[in-house]
């Protein structure tokens, strides 16, 4: 799979796409907090991207969907729903 952004050539190699679901559901959870994490660390979203070769908006969508599933619009909401809860971490997904 290749997708084109911004000049540069991002693929998927062929062996993450054979992953059983849970896998790549595993290494997507690890780049969302990855990504997060520098955010919330102040890293620029170009920045990141460029730290771990992935596009602008790859970056982006992460962090949103990051948001959204903890119920905030903000990274500074966010960074602060993660300050409080001591032990936690950023929800991925949404809880019921």
């Amino acid at each position: 799979m290749h997708a084109h952004s911004g000049g540069r050539l991002a693929t998927s190699s062929r062996s993450e796409l054979l992953l059983p679901p849970s896998a790549r559901e595993n290494t997507i959870a690890t780049m969302e907090r990855r990504i997060v994490g520098l955010l919330l660390s102040g890293t620029a979203l170009k920045a990141v991207a460029e730290r771990i070769n992935v596009p602008p908006r790859t970056v982006a969508y992460y962090a949103f969907k990051a948001m959204d599933a903890n119920g905030v619009s903000t990274l500074t909401e966010l960074a602060a729903r993660r300050s409080s809860l001591p032990g936690k971490q950023i929800s991925g997904k949404r809880s019921s």
